[in-house]
């Protein structure tokens, strides 16, 4: 991510080519979540997914557990 995306950390995808991200400086509940293409990094082109962390992770809804 340093050579790509500086600034950013990778938090995750959704196994279909999309990352999401949030600035390095800066994670916490009050952190913005972006997304993009992994195969393009250039964070003017990323798009905000939330505005905050703890709102994203929210979205995502309960979790079911695996086995």
């Amino acid at each position: 991510m340093a050579l790509y995306a500086p600034g950013f950390v990778l938090i995750g995808d959704d196994s279909g080519g999309r990352g999401f991200l949030l600035r390095a400086d800066g994670p916490g509940p009050g952190s913005a979540v972006f997304s993009s293409d992994l195969g393009d990094l250039d964070p003017a082109d990323f798009d905000v997914e939330s505005t905050d962390f703890a709102s994203w992770i929210e979205s995502l809804g309960p979790t079911e557990p695996s086995g």
